[in-house]
């Protein structure tokens, strides 16, 4: 479980970063 949690937290900063980036192109 505490490795599943990892894996969505860096997941979910991924995801931000991803989206800023967009953001940031448009």
């Amino acid at each position: 479980i505490r490795i599943f949690q990892l894996f969505l937290s860096l997941l979910s900063l991924f995801l931000n970063t991803l989206l800023l980036s967009v953001k940031a192109a448009f």
